[in-house]
């Protein structure tokens, strides 16, 4: 008699699998189905064929009615507590055959947890994207004692699968220590073809000729990835193909299993660098694809922003890396506020951008560099400006006092002193800039929530990003940028009788270790009355001002939430106008 079958975990391997048991495995009984969340269950039993799959609630009971136990869980302990709760039922006799991706220590434990139940196991983890799951072609990797390999077989080439690779008689664990090996050449593949469509992109070759190259040299899986990355599709996608959490998870093991043993895998550690930047920008939304995002979208500057995409999903952003920065070039010259205004004007044309309706977020320098190209180029192309914690002078002035101006770099001798520090010992005056943007750091609070892990990991993101650039190009631009006073150029370009319809938010921080607040503030006045003074800021007309308290010069990365719905809510208001 045909054993009863049952499946546990419903990823986006899983439901594939599960779907090809159900067509091809002629099986004689429903295959018993249980997820955590019944309704992805359900859902997938509506679309199976009638009468071939039973949906249960608790996974006791699918186990208690099957003979053959198949799970396909996304990480170790997730399948460590599954088959924990599985062994407090009768199991003698049953046989589980787990596809997880786990490290071969994991499966080792789950093997002697399930034969000290009396139970058997074996390990089948596959090889695969999510459409190849879909399509019954993946690679099967069986380990285990010959007679309970030959049980599974039926149900791997031909049904699930393409192809097996069989390690009968040895012992489970070798399946998943090809699995993790093996998924290693797969992030290596996505780290070539992202640094190779970087460089075709930003040397002038194109994507699009790589990709012929790729297409005709290398079909199949790089032709594949080589499509997701140009087409955008790691970025579109509700749930991705292969998260990042899953993918740094296998990094992490295959790191594990090389330093057990002394060997360094490069390769690996460069690409679990700019998975780490997925993972800090889209959580567990990243997809292993948007390495390419890393490289070219998510690096320098742009990085931080790019923490905004998870909370603003129906808006397209666009977040450069400016020339000097992050993957940008590093010319000799053009570190001026002009020419990287002028930048931005080519990159839009470039882009096609619908003139009239972008909004831009300026942060700092970024500031600077938009009342720049509103002055060259007039405001009309912006909707919406959004300035973020930047006064329009940097320096102190007869008129413009340490109330107003920069906290840090705001005369010769200090921007001498910056630039020095630049110059001899550039990661210094990196922490220090750290230091002075976030508000925890320059203004503590008793509820801060943020370990001491924490403020370090936060320093060395920033600071590698910074290491990015060109250092002394860094200190040749500020030079340029405290030296500009903006105030005129504000009020006539956006102040009454420009012309100007753009709406401007200004977003200042009582936290900020860069402005007092009433520096950036003062550019309300300057939109709406064409002048500014001591007198508080007028909200009434195209300018609106608002302080913040849960972040300071970076507020935008410290809550990426509130400062998204910070900004729906002005985008929003305004649309109801």
């Amino acid at each position: 008699m045909a054993p009863q079958l049952a499946w546990i975990g419903l990823g986006n391997m899983g439901r594939g699998m599960c779907k090809n048991l159900v067509e091809k495995g002629d099986l004689d009984k429903p295959l018993i189905i249980f997820n955590r969340t019944t309704k992805r269950a359900t859902d997938l039993q509506a679309k199976l064929p009638k009468g071939k799959s039973t949906v249960v609630e608790e996974l006791g009971e699918g186990v208690a009615k099957a003979d053959i136990i198949f799970t396909c869980l996304g990480d170790d302990q997730a399948i460590t507590d599954t088959i924990s709760t599985a062994m407090k039922g009768d199991v003698k006799g049953k046989l589980f055959v787990d596809c997880s991706t786990v490290h071969p220590d994991t499966t080792d434990k789950l093997a002697k947890t399930v034969e000290e139940h009396g139970a058997h196991f074996v390990a089948c983890p596959v090889f695969g994207a999510p459409a190849m799951a879909e399509g019954g072609q993946l690679v099967c990797v069986l380990a285990g004692q010959k007679s309970l390999v030959d049980k599974v077989k039926p149900y791997c080439k031909g049904v699930m699968g393409r192809a097996e690779i069989d390690f009968s008689d040895q012992a489970p664990s070798k399946a998943t220590h090809l699995k993790i090996i093996g998924n290693t050449f797969v992030l290596n593949m996505v780290e070539t073809l992202s640094e190779g469509h970087a460089l075709a992109e930003k040397s002038g070759l194109g994507s699009e000729n790589l990709h012929n190259f790729i297409e005709t040299m290398f079909p199949g899986p790089y032709t594949a990835y080589s499509i997701r990355l140009m087409g955008g599709d790691y970025y579109k996608r509700d749930e991705p193909l292969f998260g990042v959490d899953l993918a740094r998870k296998d990094a992490k093991h295959a790191l594990n299993l090389a330093n057990a043993c002394g060997v360094k895998m490069r390769d690996v550690e460069v690409a679990d660098a700019h998975l780490a930047e997925v993972q800090n920008a889209q959580g567990s939304k990243g997809d292993i694809a948007s390495i390419y995002g890393a490289l070219h979208g998510f690096t320098g500057s742009s990085t931080v922003f790019s923490s905004l995409l998870p909370h603003l999903p129906n808006h397209r952003l666009i977040a450069p890396d400016l020339r000097g920065h992050g993957a940008s070039i590093k010319p000799a010259s053009g570190y001026h506020v002009a020419r990287l205004a002028m930048d931005l004007q080519n990159l839009m044309a470039h882009l096609s951008l619908n003139h009239g309706s972008i909004t831009a977020i300026g942060t700092s320098l970024g500031c600077a560099i938009l009342w720049s190209y509103a002055e060259l180029f007039t405001p009309a192309a912006f909707s919406h400006l959004i300035f973020v914690d930047q006064a329009p002078l940097q320096n102190y002035a007869l008129d413009w006092s340490s109330a107003y101006g920069n906290l840090g770099c705001n005369d010769a001798a200090s921007l001498a002193t910056m630039q020095a520090t630049l110059a001899t010992d550039p990661e210094k005056a990196y922490r220090a800039t750290v230091a002075a943007c976030l508000a925890y750091r320059s203004h503590p609070l008793p509820t801060d929530r943020v370990s001491a892990q924490q403020a370090a990991d936060d320093e060395k993101f920033f600071v590698d990003i910074a290491k990015r650039g060109m250092a002394t190009w860094y200190g040749k631009l500020m030079a340029d940028h405290t030296a500009l006073d903006w105030r005129d150029s504000i009020a006539h370009t956006f102040g009454p009788g420009s012309g100007s319809k753009t709406k401007v938010l200004v977003v200042a921080s009582e936290r900020s270790g860069c402005f007092p607040a009433a520096g950036p503030l003062a550019v309300v006045r300057l939109v709406n009355e064409g002048k500014w003074d001591a007198s508080g800021v007028e909200n009434e007309g195209l300018a609106k001002g608002v302080v913040v308290d849960w972040g300071g010069h970076w507020c935008y990365w410290e809550d990426p939430k509130k400062f998204s719905e910070l900004v729906r809510f002005f985008l929003d208001a305004e649309e109801e106008k």
